[in-house]
């Protein structure tokens, strides 16, 4: 299970490393919180996508935290990660019952 996790992070960190500074999750806190209800809601087929996209939009404001001095906020951001890591992990089991687990 945190082998997944951790797949999962080091993924997203990596995609995160490609993606363009200005990806607008400082311009609109908002956003944030609409793709967290998004990904809340989704069907299930669409939650690890979004999940994987809201995991990807504050790992860049954690270190946009952190860059600021933020550090109190940037470890909560951190954990907020985390949860929604584990909930790809869950959602992957889920959807892909077959999937041998590690």
């Amino acid at each position: 299970m945190r082998v997944m996790s951790a797949a999962v992070v080091i993924s997203t960190l990596s995609v995160i490393c490609v993606r363009t500074p200005a990806s607008g999750v400082a311009d609109s806190p908002n956003a944030l919180v609409a793709l967290q209800a998004k990904a809340d809601q989704a069907e299930p087929r669409d939650k690890c996508f979004l999940y994987a996209e809201l995991v990807s939009q504050m790992t860049e404001l954690a270190g946009q935290q952190f860059n600021g001095g933020d550090s109190v906020q940037a470890s909560k951001t951190l954990d907020l990660i985390r949860r929604y890591a584990d909930k790809i992990h869950i959602d992957v089991a889920e959807f892909f019952p077959n999937l041998r687990r590690c």
